[in-house]
C-alpha cells in the first residue's frame, strides 16, 4: 500500500529521525514516527504547536508500507492479513488476541517498553500500526510508523494565524 499521510509538528525538517522521537506531542501507541490519514489531522497538531510554542509545520508524506506488513490494531484476529498473523504470532506468545491488539500490544508495551516493543515487531517484519483516531474529527486512521525509510517528505507548509493560511515552503536539504 501507497498512501499519502500527514504529519503535524513544531520542527522543520527535509527527513524524520529517531532521534526526534517522543520530543512532539504524544505517543499514544508507543514509539515510532505518527501520521492521520487525513490532512485535518495533520493540521491539528501543527495549529496546536502553533499556538503554543509559536511554529507549527505540516507535512504531506508518502508512506510505502505493503499490506502484509501492517499491523491494524483496531481488527479483531480473525480479519488480520494471515502473512500479518504469521509475522506476529511468536512476538504476541500468550497474549490476548481475539478480540483485537490494543489490549495485547499494551500488554507488550508494558513488558518490553516502547521502544524494545516496537524493535520486536520491526523484527519480525512489521513496518507499521493503524489505530481508528475517534476523538478527533476528520483525523481519519492513525499510522504509527516503525521504518522511517518508508517515509518520504513530499510538501511542507508553515502555519499562520493571521491571515489564517498554510504557506508552502521548499523541502530543505538533508543534514
Amino acid at each position: 500500500m501507497t498512501c499519502y499521510a500527514w504529519h503535524g509538528g513544531r520542527a522543520y525538517f527535509s527527513e524524520f529521525s529517531e532521534k526526534a522521537i517522543r520530543s512532539g506531542e504524544g505517543d499514544a501507541l508507543g514509539w515510532g514516527f505518527y501520521f492521520a490519514e487525513n490532512r485535518k489531522g495533520g493540521e491539528y497538531f501543527a495549529e496546536y504547536l502553533n499556538f503554543r510554542d509559536g511554529a507549527g509545520y505540516l507535512y504531506e508524506v508518502l508512506l510505502e508500507l505493503p499490506e502484509d506488513r501492517i499491523l491494524p490494531l483496531d481488527a479483531p484476529y480473525s480479519k488480520i492479513n494471515p502473512h500479518v498473523r504469521s509475522r506476529i504470532s511468536q512476538v504476541f506468545r500468550g497474549k490476548e488476541m481475539r478480540f483485537g491488539f490494543h489490549s495485547a500490544y499494551r500488554s507488550l508495551r508494558e513488558e518490553l517498553g516502547d521502544k524494545n516493543a516496537a524493535a520486536a515487531l520491526k523484527d519480525v517484519g512489521i513496518l507499521a500500526l493503524t489505530a481508528s483516531e475517534d476523538t478527533k474529527p476528520g483525523h481519519g486512521m492513525t499510522y504509527l510508523v516503525l521504518d522511517r525509510s518508508r517515509i518520504v517528505v513530499t510538501r511542507i507548509f508553515k502555519f499562520s494565524k493571521a491571515p489564517y493560511e498554510w504557506q508552502p515552503l521548499p523541502i530543505p536539504l538533508p543534514n
